[in-house]
């Protein structure tokens, strides 16, 4: 009797090891968008700090409610990112003199969908 595989064993394994190479490959595509997200994510959020640290340094007088500071789209790649101020009171009245709320959104297009990051910092006219 002889050794070996027969032709019905040749084309199981033939077959088991398609369907684990095709597996493996389609993980690829995916991992890389998943790493792209994950890059454009930290972009934005580096980029509303980058905000709100610019503001922090400035006056409590110059940050204004009525019209904040603008900022131009940012692009990183092939992404832009768009940048809103926006600055209120606190809703005390009492702290209008005191205290400043600025929020900056933080917008990009990724992959057919509008994505955000909000980041939200209090500024405050007390001295140490």
């Amino acid at each position: 009797m002889r050794s070996g595989f027969t032709l019905l064993e040749t084309i199981f394994a033939s077959v088991l090891f398609g369907f684990i190479v095709l597996f493996i490959a389609n993980l690829y595509p995916s991992a890389i968008v998943a790493v792209r997200r994950g890059e454009t994510q930290i972009v934005a959020d580096n980029f509303a700090q980058t905000i709100l640290e610019d503001l922090r340094s400035r006056s409590f007088y110059n940050v204004s409610t009525v019209s904040p500071p603008t900022y131009q789209k940012w692009t990183y790649g092939q992404t832009d990112f768009m940048p809103s101020v926006t600055v209120q009171y606190d809703s005390d009245p009492t702290l209008e003199r005191y205290l400043k709320i600025a929020t900056v959104t933080i917008s990009w297009d990724f992959q057919r969908r509008t994505n955000k990051v909000v980041h939200t910092m209090y500024l405050h006219n007390v001295t140490r």
